[in-house]
């Protein structure tokens, strides 16, 4: 890959860090979308009525080597110590 290219999957998959160059990922939260459909489920299932509600989770970029350029403006931008 050059460093022209960036290339970005999505879902953190386990082979992303094992490819090369390891592969930059967008990472769910998975466990908190499952809680969160589960309260729902078990409120419906109950005959509470659920408002209509919006439940906002941050998904988190987990930058690998794929993204080269951005790497090296993130390093450049990091203290030395």
């Amino acid at each position: 890959m050059t460093a022209d290219i960036s290339l970005v999957g999505f879902d953190d998959i386990a082979i992303a860090h094992q490819v090369y160059p390891p592969l930059t990922t967008g990472k769910r939260p998975t466990s908190q979308m499952v809680r969160a459909a589960v309260n729902t489920m078990v409120a419906m299932i109950a005959s509470i009525d659920p408002a209509l509600q919006v439940i906002t989770l941050s998904a988190v970029l987990v930058v690998r080597q794929s993204t080269r350029a951005q790497c090296d403006a993130i390093q450049k931008a990091e203290p030395e110590n």
